[in-house]
């Protein structure tokens, strides 16, 4: 691979000097034996795949990248087939030179540790911008410091979407799933924390801390134990700042306060969530902190515009299903103004806003109305795509669709994706939902 990859940006080098420098595919181990060593060969702009298998030892636990802007993934795109295991003795990733387009996807990082500091299994660092994308991290454990599974600090700026957090601790801090700190912000989408631990800390799940800023959306905290701390899904502590939007939070507890907390001067801002069934308070302040809370279902009840307090007949969330059921209060209820721009999906990649034809729109906007909670109740009757409600995508729904081509400003009937208008994406969903026969 080396010889043929040199003699490729030989050959472009001396025919194409002007033109931009090509990305290359340097395969782990066929390529190089190791991650690092992989990076180590590697320009801005390459991509790291790995193959198949369980990574340890030295090149493939605390791997840096070096500064560059390279993406490290699996081969295959599913996390379950590529495991970077630190045997409870190293963490696996930094990321902390300055790196302003690097990415991590589809891996597994599990038994990462940090003794004596922070970032179990990641640390994004030094002004970085990286993209964490669908990766698992399981069981990893930061010692006397914060973020079991990632920390984020000194001006870190992560995107992290996609990602799964299962029985990562912070023992003594904060954050056993992620933890936001100092100058740091993340924003954080579609991620589950199911079972994270925050020993005598605060935010089992997530985070933000010390001036830290947290943006999360369409993400479920579920049965996250803060011990002896607060917020056992989140905590916003030391005058640090946070939204929460179309989140939910399930059986987390954490002291007197085991849903969202705000403590310390911190301000949370909390929109079209569900927090529900939680050890203590659902939503709670303490210590000059302040929750500002809007179109939320919020268990004994949370002052602010919209919100209600009803059981969200949330489907089998012990069982990983946290759907909204028929009849559940906290579909059409949510605030559409408070859906940051861009987001089209749901928690289970659905469209975010689907009109339920059985139930009153309570929530603020103009129709289709979005639900409380990170995943999107898919209608009582009919199924996207069905244009015509006759229970299937034919025909006569194309027909509904194309007659509808163009229309913008709201209320239009083939605008499945829920931006007010009637275009290219929604006919390629339509296509694509061609022959459905609805459920």
């Amino acid at each position: 691979m080396s010889k043929s990859r040199s003699a490729w940006r030989c050959l472009f080098a001396f025919g194409m000097a002007a033109s931009p420098a090509l990305s290359a595919i340097i395969n782990v181990p066929a390529d190089r034996p190791t991650i690092q060593s992989a990076i180590g060969f590697a320009s801005s702009g390459d991509e790291i795949v790995i193959a198949d298998g369980v990574y340890t030892g030295t090149g493939n636990v605390n791997v840096t990248y070096d500064g560059k802007n390279v993406t490290v993934r699996s081969a295959s795109g599913d996390a379950s087939t590529v495991i970077i295991d630190c045997a409870g003795a190293n963490r696996a990733i930094s990321i902390q030179n300055g790196e302003t387009s690097a990415a991590l996807q589809n891996v597994t990082i599990r038994n990462g540790f940090a003794g004596g500091g922070s970032g179990g299994g990641v640390r994004v660092s030094g002004s970085s911008t990286p993209t964490i994308s669908g990766v698992v991290f399981i069981d990893n454990l930061a010692d006397g410091g914060n973020g079991g599974g990632i920390i984020v600090e000194e001006s870190g700026n992560p995107l992290i979407v996609g990602c799964t957090f299962i029985g990562n601790t912070s023992n003594g801090g904060s954050g056993g799933g992620i933890c936001v700190r100092g100058s740091a912000n993340a924003t954080v989408r579609d991620c589950l924390f199911d079972r994270n631990f925050a020993l005598a800390g605060s935010g089992a799940g997530l985070c933000s801390r010390e001036s830290g800023h947290v943006d999360a959306v369409n993400s479920v905290f579920h049965a996250n134990v803060s011990d002896g701390g607060q917020g056992g899904a989140f905590a916003a502590r030391e005058d640090s700042t946070a939204s929460l939007v179309n989140c939910t939070a399930l059986g987390n507890s954490g002291g007197a306060n085991g849903g969202f907390v705000s403590r310390d001067g911190s301000v949370t801002t909390i929109a079209n969530c569900i927090s529900w069934g939680n050890v203590g308070t659902n939503v709670g302040t303490t210590d000059g902190g302040a929750s500002n809370v809007s179109y939320s279902n919020v268990g004994g009840g949370y002052a602010g515009t919209g919100n209600i307090d009803a059981d969200p007949g949330i489907s089998d969330p012990n069982g990983g299903d946290f759907s909204l059921t028929s009849g559940s209060p906290c579909i059409d209820a949510g605030d559409n103004g408070a859906v940051p721009g861009g987001v089209t999906t749901d928690y289970a990649g659905d469209p975010r806003f689907v009109d339920d034809a059985g139930t009153p729109d309570t929530g603020a906007g103009t129709a289709p109305i979005v639900d409380m909670g990170a995943t999107e109740f898919a209608g009582s009757a009919g199924c996207l795509g069905d244009l015509d409600g006759d229970n299937d995508v034919d025909l006569a729904d194309l027909a509904v669709m194309l007659a509808d081509f163009g229309c913008a400003g709201g209320g239009c009937a083939g605008d499945l994706d829920g931006d007010g208008d009637t275009d290219l994406t929604d006919l390629s969903t339509q296509l694509s939902l061609f022959g459905t026969v609805c459920p």
